[in-house]
C-alpha cells in the first residue's frame, strides 16, 4: 500500500504549478519508531512546502509505482532519520529477506503506516498557527506486489510441486456432515 501525502498549498483558481515535483518516497516497516517517521515527516513539510510525501511499505529493493508515475529511490531505515539511496543497506541481513516473507511483512505494516499517516496529520494541523490552515491531503493506493522469483528458474516438476502445495488446503476448514 502506499498513501501519499501532501501540503496544500493556497492558489487563486486557474492556477497550477507548471512542472509537479517529485515525490520523496518513505518506508515504513516494522521495525521502524512512529516517533521517528513522524518528527521526519513535519521537519520534511517544512523545510519543503508543496513536496509530496509517499509512505510505503513496499520491499527495499527497486520498485516502481506505475499507477503513480514514480519510482521508489530512497528509504527511510528504521534506526536513522537519514534516507539512503536503495542501493545502501544499513543492515546486511535485510539482503537475504526471502520474497514469500516480503511479501507478508508489506501486508503486515499496512495498519501501521495508516496510523503514522493519521498521526502526521492530526500534528502537522496542531503545528500551524491558528485562523485559516492549510490542510494536508491523503491519497491512499492499494498495489499488487508482482512476484519476485524468476520461474524461468524451476523446472515444470518443481512448479507443479508448489501448486499442489498451494492447493493443499491445510489451513482450510473442513467440511463435516451431520
Amino acid at each position: 500500500m502506499t498513501c501519499q501525502v501532501r501540503e496544500v498549498a493556497k492558489s487563486i483558481e486557474g492556477e497550477r504549478p507548471s512542472v509537479p515535483l517529485e515525490p520523496y518516497n518513505v518506508r515504513i516497516t516494522s521495525g521502524g519508531r512512529l516517533k521517528g517517521w513522524v518528527d521526519f515527516s513535519l521537519k520534511f513539510f517544512a523545510e519543503n512546502p508543496g513536496k509530496p510525501l509517499v509512505f510505503h511499505t513496499l520491499p527495499r529493493e527497486t520498485v516502481h509505482l506505475e499507477d503513480v508515475d514514480m519510482s521508489v529511490e530512497k528509504d527511510v531505515t528504521d534506526k536513522t532519520s537519514k534516507a539512503l539511496p536503495v542501493g545502501t543497506d544499513g543492515d546486511s541481513d535485510t539482503e537475504s529477506i526471502t520474497p514469500r516473507r516480503s511479501k507478508s511483512a508489506v501486508t503486515s505494516n499496512v495498519p501501521r503506516l495508516v496510523s503514522v499517516v493519521e498521526i502526521i496529520k492530526r500534528e502537522y494541523l496542531k503545528s500551524l498557527p491558528p485562523g485559516p490552515r492549510q490542510s494536508l491531503h491523503q491519497y491512499n493506493q492499494l498495489q499488487f506486489l508482482e512476484n519476485t522469483t524468476d520461474s524461468a528458474d524451476g523446472s515444470e516438476d518443481t512448479r507443479m510441486r508448489e501448486i499442489l502445495a498451494a492447493l493443499e488446503g491445510k489451513n482450510q476448514c473442513t467440511e463435516q456432515l451431520i
